[in-house]
């Protein structure tokens, strides 16, 4: 059998990159032209939104001055919130244990035996009698029409 050398009996040569495919240099120009174009649009960008904001700023009226003054604190009462919730507790329990133990304006402290003699001598409050208190009744109960018999209405006589 007759051989032929083709070259593939050979060893293979090195298998590197070749430097002549690679241009470093355009890739550093392409980069920089890259980070350039992505500063000015940024630039430009922002230039834009400003641009926006005075011109919406030019072309509204001022805010009226009653908008401005509600826009304070609102009158009082206000909303209890959760910072001022224990706070406002502990301010309530301290006013009502003062009116416990040293009394009220509108309160005054006697004993219970005195108070039960004072109101025994003034009497209780009542209505006045009239006429309404001596009212009788002078209807009669009996079935009403709609209620076969398991309702009551009163008629008069």
């Amino acid at each position: 059998m007759a051989t032929t050398d083709d070259g593939h009996n050979k060893k293979y040569p090195r298998m590197d990159l070749e430097d002549k495919d690679i241009d470093i240099s355009a890739i550093i120009k392409f980069t920089v032209v890259l980070l350039v174009t992505t500063v000015i649009i940024y630039i430009a960008a922002v230039g834009l939104f400003k641009g926006f904001e005075w011109w919406e700023d030019s072309s509204n009226p001022p805010l009226n001055t009653l908008y401005k003054e509600r826009a304070k604190e609102p009158p009082k009462p206000h909303l209890q919130t959760n910072i001022t919730q224990a706070s406002d507790l502990k301010d309530f329990r301290a006013k009502e244990e003062k009116i416990l133990k040293e009394g009220d304006e509108a309160t005054s402290k006697i004993p219970i035996e005195q108070a039960i003699d004072k109101l025994l001598q003034k009497g209780l409050p009542s209505r006045p009698e009239t006429e309404a208190q001596g009212f009788v009744d002078k209807a009669e109960k009996m079935p009403s029409y709609q209620s076969s018999g398991q309702g009551f209405e009163r008629r008069l006589r």
